[in-house]
């Protein structure tokens, strides 16, 4: 783990994963996305991944989120055209409230306009 101090600890760190899946919600009027991520540098197939992390994910939520990293991006659907496909590697370069629930459940917010991947249109 890397700890930034002193003036490096108010520059912005860019955060970089694999996405493997996108799910949509409604919090009362509004909706919003959340997508789950792994290590970029994981070697496993997306089906193999899906089958490991998303099947399970109804029954063992908790423990699911506790190996993946939850971003939620707010007003978005899952068919955007401003979110990447799961399965590409993608840079996180701004985001709020970042925070381990529970001690181990790390999630954070993020916008469109601060997620970037490859073969992403402009």
């Amino acid at each position: 783990m890397i700890h930034l101090t002193g003036a490096d600890k108010h520059k912005p760190v860019r955060i970089r994963m694999r996405l493997i899946w996108v799910s949509e919600h409604t919090h009362k009027p509004w909706k919003f996305a959340r997508l789950y991520f792994v290590d970029a540098s994981a070697q496993e197939s997306l089906e193999d991944m899906l089958q490991v992390f998303r099947e399970p994910y109804e029954a063992n939520s908790q423990e699911v989120d506790s190996l993946l990293l939850t971003a939620t991006v707010w007003s978005a659907e899952i068919d955007s055209e401003f979110l990447p496909p799961p399965g590409q590697i993608v840079c996180i370069n701004g985001y709020t409230n970042l925070k381990a629930y529970g001690g181990a459940i790390c999630q954070l917010t993020t916008r469109f306009s601060q997620l970037s991947w490859e073969g992403q249109e402009d």
